[in-house]
C-alpha cells in the first residue's frame, strides 16, 4: 500500500510538472506579485464559482459564533503566462455555527492551466495544488497535493461547460462545471492520524440564474440564482487507520446578488449542506447555512 501511495504522489507531481512545461514559452516579466483573489477555495478551476463565505454572531453573553470559509491568492507573475496562472495561496476554514465545528487552515502553491479551443470543442482545465494543511480540531498536521481536471467548452450554438453562459434573450444565465480530481494527503502523525490517503473524486456543480435588467453595451449580470453541487470521494488507499472510505458532500442553495461582474461578486445566500470534506476539515453532518458571500 505504501508503494501505491508513493506512486500516486509522484503521478500528481509529474502531471503538474507536465502542465507547467506546456507553457514555458509564454512567461511574462514584471512585478513578482499582482492580481490578488478572494474565493472559498482554489482546488478547482477559477472559472468555477466559489465565493468566500462570512458570518459573525456576537451574543449579549457567552462566546461569539462565526463562519469564515475563504481563501486568498496572489499571482506569481514570473511563473504565469498567457494560458497559465501560478499563485501563492492561503485558505482558512472555520465554522463554529455547526454541530461538529470546523477549524482548518492551509498554505501552499497553486497552478492552473487552460488552453482554449475553437467553439464546440472540449478543452481540459488543469489545476494543481501543493500545500501544508493544519486541522486544529483533530490536532493534525499534513501535506497535500491535488490535481483537478475540469471540462471546458464554449460557443453560442453549444452547451457550454466550465464558464457562465447567458441565453439568447440575456434574461437567464447557466453554468455547468463537471470535474475529476485526485487528492494525496500525508499526515505527519498524532493520536488520530498517521500515514497517507489517496482520494480520487468526481464533482458536478450547476447553477441557473435570473439576470437583472441589462444595461446597453454591458454583459448580463445575475440577480437571483439557484445552485447545487455534489462531490463523491473514495479513499482508494488509506493506511491511517481512521476508517475513511466513501465520503460525499451535497450542497444546494439560493443566492441574491448585489454585485455581479466579470471581476467580482457580492451576494447573500442560504444553503443546505449534507456530508463531509476531509481535506478541509469538515466532519460528516448536515446543516442549513446563511452567509454573506464575496468573490474577487
Amino acid at each position: 500500500m505504501r508503494k501505491l501511495i508513493i506512486t500516486a504522489a509522484l503521478l500528481l507531481v509529474a502531471a503538474g510538472s507536465f502542465a507547467m512545461r506546456c507553457d514555458t514559452d509564454t512567461v511574462r516579466r514584471g512585478p513578482l506579485f499582482d492580481k490578488f483573489q478572494l474565493r472559498q477555495s482554489f482546488q478547482d478551476a477559477t472559472a468555477k464559482e466559489s465565493p468566500a463565505q462570512l458570518m459573525l454572531t456576537i451574543p449579549s453573553s457567552g462566546g461569539s459564533s462565526w463562519l469564515v470559509d475563504a481563501g486568498v491568492a496572489a499571482r506569481v507573475v514570473p511563473l504565469s503566462g498567457v494560458n497559465s496562472v501560478s499563485n501563492l495561496v492561503g485558505e482558512f476554514h472555520r465554522n463554529t455555527l455547526i454541530s461538529n465545528p470546523q477549524y482548518n487552515w492551509q498554505l501552499g502553491f497553486n497552478y492552473a492551466y487552460l488552453h482554449t479551443k475553437p467553439d464546440g470543442q472540449f478543452a481540459l482545465s488543469w489545476t494543481a495544488n501543493a500545500k501544508y494543511v493544519r486541522d486544529v480540531i483533530d490536532t493534525a498536521h499534513s501535506v497535500a497535493t491535488t490535481l483537478s481536471i475540469g471540462f471546458y467548452r464554449t460557443g453560442k450554438d453549444y452547451l457550454n461547460f466550465g464558464r457562465p453562459r447567458s441565453f439568447d434573450n440575456q434574461k437567464m444565465t447557466y453554468q455547468i462545471d463537471p470535474s475529476v480530481q485526485v487528492q494525496y494527503q500525508q499526515y505527519f502523525g498524532n493520536d488520530l492520524h498517521t500515514g497517507g490517503i489517496v482520494r480520487p473524486l468526481v464533482s458536478l456543480a450547476a447553477s441557473l440564474a435570473w439576470n437583472s435588467a441589462r444595461t446597453k453595451g454591458l454583459a448580463a449580470s445575475k440577480k437571483f440564482e439557484l445552485a447545487a453541487s455534489y462531490t463523491n470521494r473514495y479513499a482508494a488507499a488509506n493506511n491511517t487507520g481512521n476508517g475513511e472510505r466513501y465520503t460525499k458532500l451535497l450542497s444546494t442553495g439560493i443566492n441574491y446578488y448585489f454585485i455581479n461582474s466579470a471581476s467580482s461578486t457580492v451576494s447573500v445566500g442560504a444553503s443546505y449542506n449534507l456530508g463531509s470534506d476531509p481535506l478541509n476539515g469538515l466532519k460528516d453532518q448536515n446543516f442549513l447555512q446563511f452567509a454573506f458571500q464575496v468573490q474577487i
